[in-house]
C-alpha cells in the first residue's frame, strides 16, 4: 500500500498493480486507485539529475582526496630530503655529500608552491563535498593560474632528474645519503619516485575534472568555468605521461647498469619492481 506520510515523485518510482503490471505513469497520484497498488519500487536510472549529482559529488571527493594526498606526500618529501640537504650545507665537513644550493633549488623547484596551492584548493572544497547544489566558480577560477605552476614543474622535471642521476652515479656518498634517508623513513620509494608524484596527479586531476564537467552538464551555472579549467589542464597531460615514461625507462636502465656488471652470464635478474629479464650476453636492446 502507499504510505500517505511519505513523499515521493511518480517519475522516480514504478507503480504496479497486485498482478505485477506496470501502471500508466501519466496518471497523477490522485487518479490512481490506491487499493489496486501493491508496491512501488525504484526505477533504474529514472532520475538523471540525481545520477549526475552522485557522479559529480564522487568526482569532487576524489579530487579532494588526490589533492590532499599530493600535498601531504610533497610536504614530507621536502621535509625529509630538501631540508636535510640544506641543513648539511652548514656543515663544511660533509659538503662532499651534498648538492650545492643552486642544485637543491632546481631539484625541488615549484614543490613548495604546489603544496600551498593544494591546501588552498582543498580547504574550501571540503565545505562543498556534502552540500548541493555546489558552488565551484570562485574556487576553480582562483585555482586557474595554478596550472601555470604545474607547467613550470613539468618544464623543470628533466633537469631535476638529471642532477640526481648524475650525482648518484658520480658521488657514492651522496647516493648513500639519499638511501639512508629512504631507509630511515621506511619507504620503498626513492626521492626520484616522490618527485614524480605531481606528474601522476596532473593526469588524475584532468580526468576527474572532465568527469565533473560531464556529470554536472551545461545546465549547471559553473559549467563554463569548469570547462575552461579542463581545457587548460588537459594539454599538460601528454607532457606528464611522457616525462613519467622517460623517468621509468631511465630508472630501469640505471638499475640494470648498476647490477648487471658482475652478473654471471645466463643468470636471471629481477629489478626492484619485480620485472624480470634474462641476460645471456650482456644488456639486450
Amino acid at each position: 500500500k502507499i504510505c500517505r506520510a511519505r513523499t515521493f515523485t511518480v517519475n522516480d518510482y514504478i507503480p504496479k498493480d497486485k498482478n505485477g503490471n506496470e501502471l500508466n505513469l501519466d496518471l497523477t497520484l490522485a487518479e490512481i486507485n490506491q487499493d489496486e497498488i501493491t508496491f512501488f519500487h525504484p526505477r533504474s536510472g529514472a532520475n538523471p539529475m540525481d545520477e549526475g549529482r552522485l557522479k559529480a559529488q564522487k568526482a569532487l571527493q576524489d579530487i579532494h582526496a588526490h589533492m590532499s594526498s599530493l600535498a601531504s606526500s610533497v610536504a614530507n618529501t621536502l621535509k625529509n630530503y630538501r631540508d636535510a640537504l640544506r641543513k648539511l650545507l652548514t656543515e663544511p665537513d660533509k659538503k662532499k655529500h651534498l648538492l650545492d644550493n643552486a642544485q637543491i633549488n632546481i631539484v625541488f623547484a615549484h614543490l613548495e608552491d604546489i603544496v600551498t596551492s593544494c591546501k588552498d584548493f582543498c580547504q574550501p572544497l571540503a565545505t562543498q563535498l556534502n552540500t548541493w547544489p555546489v558552488s565551484l566558480d570562485e574556487l576553480f577560477r582562483k585555482h586557474m593560474d595554478v596550472i601555470n605552476l604545474y607547467n613550470g614543474y613539468l618544464n623543470n622535471f628533466k633537469q631535476a632528474m638529471t642532477i640526481l642521476e648524475e650525482n648518484r652515479k658520480n658521488n657514492k656518498a651522496f647516493d648513500d645519503f639519499l638511501t639512508g634517508i629512504q631507509k630511515s623513513t621506511g619507504s620503498k620509494l626513492r626521492l626520484e619516485d616522490f618527485l614524480t608524484l605531481p606528474t601522476q596527479k596532473i593526469v588524475t586531476m584532468a580526468g576527474l575534472v572532465d568527469e565533473l564537467v560531464n556529470s554536472l552538464g551545461p545546465q549547471h551555472p559553473d559549467f563554463m568555468t569548469l570547462k575552461e579549467f579542463s581545457a587548460r589542464i588537459n594539454p599538460l597531460v601528454n607532457s606528464a605521461i611522457t616525462l613519467k615514461r622517460i623517468f621509468d625507462t631511465r630508472a630501469k636502465a640505471n638499475f640494470i647498469e648498476a647490477n648487471v656488471q658482475n652478473l654471471p652470464k645466463g643468470l636471471e635478474l629481477a629489478d626492484d619492481k619485480g620485472d624480470r629479464g634474462f641476460y645471456r650476453d650482456g644488456i639486450l636492446d
